[in-house]
């Protein structure tokens, strides 16, 4: 799905207080910002060696949001 397709749906279904899912295929910083302009929240799941992981610290049983 792509960013249009996600806006037509929005727009069509009157829906506007949602929660985008996406993969790993949907994540870029155009399609980031198109839904931080329309107040749109999101959950993306972070590349391979984002600099957002700490792969230096040791996760032992917790979530770090």
């Amino acid at each position: 799905m792509n960013m249009m397709s996600v806006s037509n749906t929005m727009e069509e279904s009157g829906i506007s207080d949602i929660v985008l899912v996406g993969d790993t295929g949907f994540f870029s910083s155009g399609h980031v910002s198109d839904l931080e302009e329309k107040g749109t929240h999101y959950l993306l799941p972070l590349k391979s060696k984002s600099r957002f992981i700490p792969y230096d610290r040791e996760m032992k049983r917790y979530f770090l949001y």
